[in-house]
């Protein structure tokens, strides 16, 4: 977000336009899954998942930074911070069975 900023492209979280429908479909399928995951067997497996899909979007983050495609990476910062919150509510739900 820092460097979106740093170039004058601020992300706004009320901005939803920028993520298309099958992007949001996915995650509220995902969010089901987590929530209906009753143990670490379920989660585990989704948690390497999403970490697979952060690793991805960080790579084409920084690949959009070197190339100067500022519009592209605002969107893959956008799904990021639908990974990121994905993320932590797996990792908060493993540690609550802990």
């Amino acid at each position: 977000l820092y460097l979106l900023e740093l170039r004058g492209a601020s992300l706004d979280e009320s901005d939803n336009s920028i993520i298309n429908g099958s992007l949001l479909m996915k995650i509220m399928e995902l969010r089901e899954e987590v929530e209906g995951a009753s143990s670490d067997e379920e989660l585990r497996p989704l948690l390497q998942s999403c970490e697979e899909s952060i690793r991805e979007l960080c790579k084409g983050i920084d690949n959009s930074f070197r190339a100067n495609k500022i519009e592209d990476a605002k969107l893959l910062t956008a799904k990021l911070q639908y990974w990121k919150r994905i993320e932590e509510r797996i990792v908060d739900k493993i540690s609550s069975k802990t």
